[in-house]
């Protein structure tokens, strides 16, 4: 995400709360904790080494995805786009929406409308 203290403005400007104010992360990176307008936590991180993912290669068993599940997708997707200045894909599977958010020409994280 190009700037924390932004993210974390625009979130709690959306309804969120900003949980754990942006800091210092020795000078790796810069990150903030928020809980966003539907109470997801979230940790969000400017990382001044870029993405680790992309520089490494993966062991059977990495975490490497993140995952939403809210209430309501369609409204989340975008508000999490704009936080990390990318954009949202939609993949149908079955009757749900997928909405993935990119960021640099790939497939960060997913949001998907929690079941009922």
């Amino acid at each position: 995400m190009p700037d924390v203290d932004e993210a974390a403005r625009t979130l709690a400007d959306a309804g969120g709360d900003v949980v754990a104010h942006p800091r210092d992360v020795g000078v790796v990176a810069r990150a903030a904790a928020v809980q966003d307008p539907d109470g997801a936590l979230i940790g969000l991180v400017t990382s001044r080494i870029g993405y680790p993912i992309d520089r490494i290669a993966l062991d059977r068993g990495d975490v490497a995805w993140n995952e939403l599940v809210t209430a309501d997708a369609a409204t989340a997707a975008p508000m999490y786009a704009s936080l990390v200045a990318g954009s949202v894909r939609e993949e149908r599977r079955g009757e749900n929406l997928y909405h993935y958010l990119r960021n640099e020409g790939r497939d960060r994280a997913g949001v998907m409308t929690r079941p009922d």
